[in-house]
């Protein structure tokens, strides 16, 4: 992965070039960009208030990210593969019950580790 910047005004953006498709990990790298935004711009930065399409009373971020947690863990600076970590174990629960499932219908979708 590489990323670029589009111009050299500091409040432009930047692109991602995923040059590994296999290795690249988007929540795990949005998650990332979240953390670095965050730090960079401590006392600044703030999450953008409800309401947020369906949704009156959570923070976007919190439906976006899938959790309130994560974005708990993001405001204290959690280690970002801490945060990971603490999801793995349920994951791969997940993904070896979906292949059961997958099996048992017939058919098979490989899910890598």
């Amino acid at each position: 992965m590489s990323l670029t910047r589009i111009n050299t005004d500091p409040t432009s953006r930047f692109q991602i070039h995923v040059t590994d498709p296999h290795q690249y990990r988007p929540y795990i790298t949005t998650l990332r960009l979240l953390g670095i935004i965050r730090f960079l711009h401590r006392g600044r930065f703030e999450w953008k208030l409800p309401p947020y399409e369906y949704e009156f009373e959570k923070l976007p971020i919190d439906l976006i990210l899938g959790s309130s947690e994560i974005r708990r863990r993001l405001e204290n600076f959690d280690d970002i593969n801490d945060i990971e970590a603490s999801w793995r174990d349920e994951l791969h629960a997940f993904a070896m019950n979906f292949m059961l499932l997958q099996r048992q219908a017939g058919s098979f979708i490989f899910i890598p580790e």
